[in-house]
């Protein structure tokens, strides 16, 4: 069942960064250091707690940059 969810959350985040970010740097932005996750890439982060990633990006495409 979680691994249900995470994939869910997984698509949804894809598709969030796609369409602010365009898929070219939706791609890099997995492997760039962000500030939001202690200097952390977001892909070594979703490791960790893959919904506060999520969150992270919910909150972005309301414009809370």
């Amino acid at each position: 069942m979680h691994d249900d969810f995470e994939h869910q959350y997984k698509q949804r985040s894809l598709a969030l960064l796609t369409a602010m970010l365009g898929s070219e740097l939706a791609t890099e932005w997995w492997n760039r250091p962000n500030k939001a996750f202690d200097m952390m890439t977001p892909a070594d982060q979703w490791l960790i707690d893959y919904k506060s990633v999520y969150q992270y990006l919910m909150k972005s495409s309301e414009g809370e940059w």
